[in-house]
């Protein structure tokens, strides 16, 4: 079953549970934004192949993967530029299967929910890619991107495939998997290809 959700494109990668905060000037994105207020519904948040956030001409539209994170508005205000700001929080992820752009070059899809991951512990032998994500974890730029505590696999896998220096096809074939183990074993072989140079 498919259902229709306003998209944010973006050149970070949201991630269940984690939040993120946005501003925005863009007239398409403050209605999108006042909408999802006013409804309290969640909007989708996409990766951007090419293209930028903003517009600056009404021929060009951002081009999107195939995969992002529904985000709920958590928390909202306005800066002292005059900007809005806006705190989000990842929830669940999907599959974009039609993508639609209005007159004001607002993005929405047709989009179908990915299954919910389940929660496993680490195991013993992936306790080597916690150590790395802990490391990651440790540095400045990566403590701005708020992310959950490391609980499970999920959030290990999730985390490192953010951070980790992978293209951004790849990063998003990471998410869209549905099982944290697989995913967790697929990482190990990525950082063993990085670490002999392949």
């Amino acid at each position: 079953m498919t259902e229709s959700l306003p998209l944010f494109p973006l050149h970070t990668q949201l991630l269940p549970q984690q939040r993120l905060d946005l501003q925005i000037f863009e007239p398409r994105y403050l209605q999108l934004v006042k909408d999802c207020l006013r409804a309290d519904s969640p909007f989708g948040v996409v990766m951007i192949r090419e293209g930028a956030e903003v517009v600056h001409t009404s021929a060009d539209v951002p081009q999107v993967f195939g995969t992002g994170v529904s985000a709920k508005i958590v928390d909202w205000g306005t800066t002292n530029t005059s900007l809005l700001a806006v705190t989000i929080i990842g929830q669940a992820k999907f599959k974009l299967s039609r993508a639609n752009v209005d007159a004001s070059k607002l993005m929405s899809a047709e989009i179908s929910w990915l299954p919910v991951e389940a929660i496993v512990d680490v195991p013993i032998h992936h306790a080597g890619l916690l150590a790395l994500l802990q490391q990651l974890r440790q540095h400045p730029a990566t403590a701005r991107l708020q992310l959950p505590d490391i609980t499970d696999a999920r959030h290990l896998g999730w985390q490192l495939s953010q951070l980790l220096p992978l293209p951004k096809s790849l990063k998003v074939d990471l998410l869209s998997m549905v099982d944290p183990l697989q995913r967790l074993d697929r990482l190990l072989a990525l950082i063993e290809d990085l670490s002999e140079g392949r």
